[in-house]
């Protein structure tokens, strides 16, 4: 099983003395919470590596210049899902193929350079990404959600970079969702290639 990246983020301010130092927590699976480890004392952002299946919750405390802590603030507890590129929650229109590849999140990737191939997934959630391939043989696709573009994503790296978070998207209520990619048939003039694939589909919810 493959953990999966989750950047959590939060801020804080104090017109007397600022902010000196926060602390960050997690519970896993409604368990206790345990601390954190950040990489600085005032860092405002984290990437957890998180495993499918299980639901956590964080909370934050800062403290400011004067050793006064604030209340803890948490999170809403999610549910942290991967859906493989097997995963029959998605359809797929036009030629996708599969194949597998030990750099992939799931050990396998569905892939196309057809123009007007999509890959299509409904889910209910607050969070979703999409995990691809990025490369010097990589093309262009744009995400539609829910009808309307959201994004126009370009897969071109001068290296091959698996397993990338190429889009994601986040709501402040759980709410059901449909994600669409479209695959353009287009490249990076730097490009090779028009090749779009989908390793993963990870969801957030509650």
């Amino acid at each position: 099983t493959v953990n999966i990246p989750a950047k959590l983020a939060w801020s804080a301010t104090d017109a007397d003395s600022g902010v000196s130092r926060y602390e960050l927590q997690q519970s896993t699976n409604g368990g206790p919470y345990a601390n954190v480890s950040l990489p600085t004392t005032t860092a405002t952002s984290n990437t957890r590596f998180l495993a499918p299946g299980s639901s956590y919750q964080f909370r934050v405390r800062a403290q400011d210049g004067a050793g006064n802590w604030s209340g803890w603030e948490a999170g809403p507890q999610f549910l942290a899902t991967a859906h493989q590129e097997g995963s029959g929650a998605i359809s797929y229109a036009g030629p996708w193929a599969q194949e597998s590849s030990s750099t992939a999140y799931g050990g396998g990737v569905s892939y196309t350079q057809a123009k007007g191939a999509k890959a299509t997934f409904t889910f209910t959630g607050r969070d979703v990404a999409w995990v691809a391939t990025k490369g010097p043989d990589r093309g262009k696709a744009e995400v539609w959600v829910d009808g309307v573009k959201a994004k126009s994503v370009d897969l071109y790296a001068s290296t091959q970079d698996p397993r990338k978070t190429v889009f994601s998207q986040h709501w402040a209520d759980a709410g059901e969702h449909t994600v669409e990619v479209r695959v353009l048939g287009t490249r990076n003039a730097s490009s090779t290639g028009t090749l779009v694939d989908l390793d993963a589909i990870i969801v957030l919810s509650d």
